[in-house]
């Protein structure tokens, strides 16, 4: 049974204690005793552990809630690597609606029925999720396409508790020890997200962009979007026909590992020579077509890496694999990583206890993700804000390495991005590239200084 969105903080203030959060009530004053209660409670639920029971409760409150619950899997520095494992588990699968308010929608959209703009259209959707659902349809034109429609009055829905989490954040915030979590920029975050997500318009303009920067990549599809088709609440996108990735049996092993490697040079692709990635590439969003290309669905949830964060991450995972530990420390500083007050000896000592129990270990034993993941939690003893650009880069590393070994187990992360990567360090670290880039910076700042001057003047 669903939990009703006005009883949601006393479920959460509860459960607060179940999930070890222990922290947050110590911050509360006169709590010692329900505090004392909840833990002989929570003695008798070692079944579970503290992350499958977050990841329950996050599903039997809602939609919401469940979304909130996998961005939070993105931030391994707010709830731990193994609560966002967990939390990464997260299924927003919902019972479909009917497709008479699949027909109300369009109504609404178009001022048309469905079949004005379709010679066929199956009423069970192939898929439905918390925000829209996915059926699969033949255009006029005799064209396979994905029609996914947004799940009705779930804006009003989701800006409702949104405001709720507002209330969390504002509220967790009054406490020292969690201000440098950031939880009201995590809770902007989702909104954004969530806002955007709301909007299929703007997931078809994302999908478009994607499109757009792989076009030279002949081994990836990204559907083609209708444009004439689609509206805030309907996105009409070429149908994607193939297995997904986890079903590919009558493979063979060489194509296996063509498909892991195509989808990590992909990936570099997407993360350092654009800066901008899909960044939700679970299992269920890549499907592999009967030409054994890679195709990418579900554009909700993009992330974007300025080029400093691109050129900060690169040289320091160059720095662990040279061990050079006092570069690695350099970098984070002049990247705003760590306060410029931090210790830099010191810091590098700690990238040392990083890097030294890798080195030696077969390339393709190393996870990168892994690595940055310790990383992210060493830095938090020095004073690093949360970076969420570069949580959800890890996050993505992460599924990209996990999907891609599920392919071919002998995937090597380092040599394969190693040819990419030396082109990228010559257009990008080369003191040509950096001389440039500072001229560009330069001239960003003389065209802002009329602007400035003028509202000194006024």
């Amino acid at each position: 049974m669903r939990i009703p969105a006005v009883l949601a903080p006393v479920k959460i203030f509860i459960y607060i204690q179940f999930f070890g959060c222990n922290f947050l009530l110590r911050q509360i004053p006169y709590f010692g005793f329900l505090f004392w209660l909840l833990e002989i409670i929570a003695l008798f639920r070692i079944a579970e552990t503290k992350g499958e029971r977050l990841r329950k409760l996050l599903t039997s409150l809602g939609p919401t809630f469940i979304k909130f619950g996998q961005l939070l899997s993105t931030r391994s520095d707010l709830v731990g690597i193994k609560m966002a494992n967990e939390l990464s588990l997260l299924q927003d699968e919902l019972p479909a609606f009917s497709i008479r308010k699949v027909e109300r929608v369009f109504k609404r959209e178009t001022g048309e029925a469905i079949m004005t703009n379709f010679k066929e259209f199956v009423p069970t959707p192939v898929a439905a999720a918390s925000i829209a659902q996915v059926h699969k349809a033949i255009t006029l034109d005799d064209r396979m396409v994905a029609v996914k429609v947004l799940r009705p009055g779930i804006r009003k829905k989701f800006l409702n508790e949104i405001r709720l989490l507002y209330f969390f954040a504002g509220l967790l915030n009054l406490f020292k020890k969690l201000k440098r979590l950031r939880l009201k920029e995590v809770v902007r975050l989702f909104d954004y997200t969530v806002q955007k997500e709301l909007n299929l318009r703007y997931e078809a303009a994302q999908s478009d962009k994607l499109a757009d920067n792989l076009s030279g990549n002949k081994n990836i599809i990204i559907p083609k979007v209708d444009w004439a088709l689609t509206s805030q609440k309907i996105l009409v996108s070429e149908w994607l026909e193939g297995n997904k990735i986890t079903k590919l049996e009558g493979f063979s092993k060489k194509d296996l590992k063509k498909l892991g490697d195509n989808l990590v040079l992909c990936y570099y692709e997407q993360a350092y020579r654009d800066g901008y990635f899909h960044a939700d590439l679970h299992p269920g969003n890549i499907i592999i077509t009967k030409d054994k290309k890679i195709g990418f669905v579900d554009f909700g949830i993009m992330g974007h890496l300025a080029k400093k964060d691109r050129i900060a991450v690169a040289q320091i995972v160059y720095g662990f694999i040279k061990r050079d530990y006092d570069l690695v420390a350099k970098i984070h500083k002049k990247a705003g990583y760590i306060p410029k007050t931090a210790n830099l000896d010191e810091f590098a000592l700690a990238c040392r206890s990083i890097g030294e129990p890798i080195f030696g270990k077969d390339a393709k034993d190393i996870s990168i993700a892994k690595l940055l993941a310790q990383l992210f939690l060493v830095t938090e003893n020095f004073g690093m804000q949360t970076q969420p650009q570069l949580l959800l880069l890890q996050k993505t590393l992460l599924l990209i390495e996990g999907v891609g070994s599920t392919l071919n187990p002998e995937l090597n992360m380092w040599s394969l991005g190693e040819p990419f990567m030396k082109e990228w360090a010559k257009e990008n670290l080369s003191h040509k590239a950096i001389l440039q880039h500072k001229l560009e910076e330069l001239l960003d700042l003389l065209e802002d200084i009329p602007s400035f001057i003028k509202k000194m003047v006024d």
